[in-house]
């Protein structure tokens, strides 16, 4: 998995976390978690039950990252197989160069099957 997708998720994964704390504040709810010692700093979602929400939310949305690239490369390599087909031959050239620094940027090999 690319670096950057991993901290995006993450990132992703603490805003959604951070907007059921701000309910569970609202509510006055705090979860229970074997690592409170009942300091009034302690957040809502607190310790090991936070680290397995956010490990959770995070495989969510990996799932769904590698749902959309699988995707994307479908497309992109829609892309090339009509550029080959339009152009009968022909250099594709600059068409061909951007859809492979696409894939190659979203970490999608597209040299497979070419």
């Amino acid at each position: 998995m690319n670096k950057v997708f991993c901290d995006k998720e993450r990132e992703i994964a603490i805003k959604i976390i951070n907007e059921f704390e701000e309910l569970l504040e609202y509510h006055e709810i705090d979860i229970k978690d074997e690592d409170r010692e009942g300091q009034p700093e302690e957040a809502r979602i607190y310790g090991k039950t936070y680290y397995r929400l956010e490990d959770t939310v995070i495989d969510i949305l990996k799932e769904e990252d590698e749902e959309l690239k699988r995707e994307i490369e479908l497309h992109l390599r829609d892309i090339l197989d009509d550029c080959k087909n339009f152009f009968k031959g022909k250099e594709t050239g600059q068409i061909e160069h951007n859809v492979f620094e696409i894939a190659q940027h979203l970490g999608i090999n597209l040299e497979e099957n070419n």
